[in-house]
């Protein structure tokens, strides 16, 4: 058995702070949290408060493509599948997925 768990940034970020239900009312994400989670995954602290400021997760995502942070997007979907993994007994797969590009990232054990 596996889970194939397909992702967008958003959904990613909240399963990775460990938000098992990401499409209810108090699940929103605050992108403070979101660059809260990237500092504990190895973010400087000067980028940490910069990011912070960011109107949406995506804004973030597009900042760490730009900086070439590709580590962390990996970090946060790995963090992401151990979370879906624990929550759920089996085997998880994560693909990040955007509109434009389709799959961007697939991780898995």
């Amino acid at each position: 058995k596996k889970i194939h768990l397909a992702e967008m940034w958003a959904k990613m970020v909240k399963a990775a702070r460990g938000v098992p239900q990401t499409h209810v009312r108090n699940g929103a994400l605050d992108v403070r949290d979101a660059a809260n989670l990237l500092a504990e995954l190895g973010l400087p602290e000067a980028e940490r408060a910069r990011l912070a400021g960011f109107n949406t997760a995506w804004h973030i995502y597009e900042e760490l493509r730009r900086l070439g942070r590709d580590d962390l997007t990996r970090a946060v979907a790995e963090r992401a599948r151990a979370r879906a993994q624990a929550w759920s007994g089996v085997a998880v797969a994560v693909y990040l997925v955007t509109s434009d590009e389709g799959v961007v990232l697939h991780v898995q054990d």
